[in-house]
């Protein structure tokens, strides 16, 4: 399941990159970038907690993402030897079974960033004031 759980980690920092590039706020901005950022190495809920559910229909984003992504890992089969960091650490949990798993891995993550950043965007979201 960790690979799956991944995904939704990534999704939230795609839809919090999607929140840097559109808000006006400079406040979120300045909370967007860096809690994107630590979503790609396995901790999430700065950018859970202090930015797409805030704003609320960025987590939404997120969620489209991570299912997307989640899904592509449960068609690939993609498998993990042991428990531990999701996101970008995973990679060394991944590796071992094989370059298809890595290369499965990998495509899955782009898939979860990619549609969560492009669905945070259509879904939009109302600016807070500063």
């Amino acid at each position: 399941l960790l690979p799956i759980w991944s995904m939704a980690n990534v999704a939230e920092g795609g839809a919090g990159l999607a929140v840097f590039l559109k808000t006006k706020n400079a406040a979120i901005r300045k909370i967007a970038i860096p809690a994107s950022l630590t979503a790609f190495l396995g901790i999430v809920e700065p950018v859970m907690f202090g930015v797409n559910l805030k704003l609320a229909r960025p987590f939404i984003g997120a969620s489209i993402g991570g299912a997307l992504g989640g899904a592509y890992a449960v068609f690939t089969h993609v498998s993990a030897t042991s428990y531990g960091l999701s996101s970008i650490p995973m990679i060394s949990i991944i590796l071992p079974l094989g370059t298809a798993n890595l290369i499965h891995y990998l495509i899955a993550f782009a898939i979860a960033v990619i549609s969560a950043f492009i669905a945070t965007l259509c879904l939009g979201f109302k600016d807070e004031k500063e």
